[in-house]
């Protein structure tokens, strides 16, 4: 009886055996699960530029007046009623054409009594002069007869003038661009009457700071724009620069002198010189984008090792849409131009290109404009 024990318990003994080593080797072949791999961190898109240190022009804007190169007042210069208006505003005319007459009929009489009297003096004149080479006149009548002939002919020139005084004619070909008398009126010696603009050469007039003063020489070549015309540059050469600066502001004025064959430039116009100081060498340029303005501070943002690095800079000058800069960012540095705006100190990065950060930008705007 006891023996018949020992073999069952021996036989189930090997049974839970076999059973704890077949689950062994199912635990130990059966196929490990996958593990879920660790969270991506996300990274910003941006696109970058290399810094490099060129020589580059030194250029400030300065705001200018856009001036005709001939501007001027002409007046009357004899007084009477005004007979006669030439011209209106608004006209352009020739030089020498006629802008206005006064009553001239008093003028025109004195002429034509300076006409006679020369005529009787050259004529008495030369029969004594006939006379003395009889030797029937004295050296002093004769003499006293030339200089009566002379004084007649000066003032037969005398009334000729103050005749073609009664005609205002335009000095220069020109726009009338004032009229301040009317026909009719009454006017006096020295009234200014007809503004005159010729406008075929202008200059562009600005005031250069003391510091820059010594590099305006006559003769150079500087650029200038036109608010009007913002995409267009013209180009004007210094025919004048002030040797002494203003009282209240110690600038200097400079003039650019410019050609206006399309007619474009218009008295009065503002214009933006691009005024070149001289040569910055070894400068770190960036585009004006790079530059983020925060509490203050002037920052760039560098990539390194897949991460946006803050970077405060020292701007020395805005040239175009360029920043000079003094420091913060070296040559070599690979500064973050777009994106900049969306990353802080650390943030993770990825850098693209300037066609994928487009389509990318697109897409968030389809996407924004459909939701």
């Amino acid at each position: 009886m006891i023996k018949r024990i020992s073999k069952a318990s021996m036989a189930l003994a090997s049974l839970i055996a076999l059973v704890v080593l077949g689950i062994a080797a199912l635990a130990l072949f059966r196929p490990k699960p996958e593990l879920p791999e660790p969270h991506a961190e996300p990274r910003t898109p941006v696109t970058t530029s290399r810094a490099q240190a060129r020589t580059l022009d030194d250029i400030a804007t300065f705001p200018a007046r856009i001036e005709a190169l001939s501007d001027v007042w002409v007046a009357a210069e004899q007084g009477g009623r005004v007979t006669e208006i030439g011209a209106r505003e608004g006209e352009t005319v020739e030089k020498g054409a006629v802008l206005l007459r006064v009553d001239d009929r008093l003028r025109a009489t004195a002429l034509r009594r300076a006409e006679r009297m020369a005529r009787d003096a050259r004529r008495d004149f030369e029969r004594l002069t006939e006379l003395r080479r009889d030797g029937a006149v004295s050296a002093s009548d004769y003499e006293a007869m030339e200089s009566r002939a002379a004084l007649a002919e000066v003032a037969l020139e005398e009334a000729r003038v103050v005749l073609d005084q009664c005609v205002v004619r335009a000095p220069i070909r020109a726009r009338i661009e004032e009229r301040r008398v009317d026909s009719g009126e009454f006017v006096q010696p020295g009234q200014p009457l007809f503004r005159l603009v010729d406008a075929a050469r202008v200059k562009a007039v600005f005031d250069l700071p003391e510091r820059d003063t010594l590099s305006a020489s006559p003769g150079d070549t500087h650029n200038f724009r036109l608010d009007a015309l913002p995409d267009r540059y013209f180009s004007g050469m210094i025919g004048f620069a002030a040797g002494t600066g203003a009282r209240a502001s110690g600038a200097f004025r400079v003039e650019l002198d410019a050609d206006n064959a399309e007619g474009l430039m218009r008295p009065g116009m503002i214009a933006r010189v691009a005024y070149r100081r001289g040569a910055i060498a070894g400068a770190i340029v960036l585009p004006q984008q790079a530059i983020v303005p925060a509490l203050g501070e002037t920052v760039v943002f560098v990539v390194e090792d897949g991460r946006a690095i803050r970077r405060i800079v020292r701007i020395g000058a805005f040239i175009g849409e360029h920043a000079v800069i003094r420091a913060g960012v070296e040559a070599g540095d690979e500064v973050i131009l777009e994106g900049n705006r969306s990353v802080l100190d650390g943030t993770p990065v990825r850098v693209v290109s300037s066609d994928e950060a487009s389509i990318r930008k697109e897409k968030i705007k389809n996407d924004k404009a459909s939701g």
